[in-house]
């Protein structure tokens, strides 16, 4: 009965050697992909840290575009006022000269609508004098 109990012991140590190796196994397996995770994390990470600086970048530079655009609209305004205000001016400038060439040329119109009627009038003159003769 003795040697019964001593394999009986001894089976049962075996099987637990076995398991406490299959333990150690399975938990180096574990540590090995923890590892890997770790590393994963750690790129992930390093990854993000990047990203972060890439949107400051972009942040900073969006910024300055909206800074160069609101100057921009500032002067487009300035200019648009500018060109409005000579454009204006000179529309009033262009309506004043046609009214003055448009009184000129009433008066010129009536000083030839005079002398055209002189000249007509000389006509029956002379043709009255020659007939006459």
């Amino acid at each position: 009965m003795e040697e019964k109990i001593f394999r009986l012991i001894e089976k049962l140590y075996s099987e637990m050697q076995n398991g406490f190796t299959e333990l150690k196994e399975g938990q180096e397996r574990l540590e090995e992909g923890q590892r890997g995770l770790e590393n994963d994390i750690s790129g992930l990470k390093e990854g993000q840290g990047k990203l972060e600086k890439g949107q400051d970048v972009l942040a900073k530079g969006q910024f300055g575009l909206e800074s160069r655009m609101e100057k921009l609209e500032t002067r487009m305004n300035k200019f648009e006022i500018k060109m409005e205000n000579e454009v204006i001016d000179k529309i009033k400038a262009l309506s004043d000269a046609r009214e003055v060439d448009h009184e000129a040329i009433v008066r010129i119109e009536s000083k030839v609508d005079k002398l055209a009627a002189t000249v007509e009038s000389h006509d029956d003159e002379i043709k009255v004098i020659r007939g006459v003769k």
